[in-house]
């Protein structure tokens, strides 16, 4: 339990990272879809950029908040490539392709809404059964692993929802053999 509640948590200060520093790229004029949706690998460090910069007056400020902003970067830039920091942008890219088709569908004309409709009937079965059995018995086991905690005698919830846990478990290694 503790385990899963300290993933759960390294999980949210890191996307909460990931979110300041798309927040500050978004200030420099570019849009969260085009963060998105750009997936090119920065190639120079910005410690490089820092050093060919023309070197002005700069007030203490300023440069501490540089690099703040730099260490930020390096930051976000080390999460992506982490295996957390994948899902996270998949999620994040599924969630705004989902918005973008909701926002088509409603000024399609019928023959394109019906288009758009059979793709995302095409992308919910495109999760097999396995999977969204496993995804299910993981929330009801979470679900079960929590309401023992808010109660004085749950025992049994943690029973259930281990054996949840477990199950869901066991739907994902079959879904990995196959």
């Amino acid at each position: 339990m503790k385990k899963t509640l300290f993933l759960v948590c390294i999980t949210f200060l890191l996307s909460i990272t990931l979110v300041q520093a798309q927040n500050d790229n978004a200030a420099e004029g570019k849009s969260v879809s085009e963060l998105i949706t750009n997936t090119e690998v920065v190639k120079e460090k910005p410690i490089e950029i820092q050093k060919n910069v023309v070197s002005e007056v700069k007030t203490a400020k300023q440069i501490k908040a540089e690099k703040k902003i730099i260490r930020r970067q390096k930051r976000a830039e080390k999460f992506l490539q982490s295996k957390i920091g994948q899902r996270l942008l998949k999620y994040t890219i599924k969630k705004a392709e989902k918005k973008r088709l909701k926002k088509e569908l409603k000024n399609a004309t019928p023959e394109q809404a019906k288009i758009l409709r059979e793709q995302s009937e095409q992308r919910v079965k495109a999760l097999s059964g396995n999977y969204r059995t496993a995804a299910i018995f993981a929330i009801i086991g979470l679900v079960l692993i929590i309401l023992a905690n808010l109660i004085k005698d749950g025992n049994i919830f943690y029973t259930l929802g281990a054996i949840c846990l477990l199950i869901a478990l066991i739907f994902v290694i079959i879904e990995l053999i196959k």
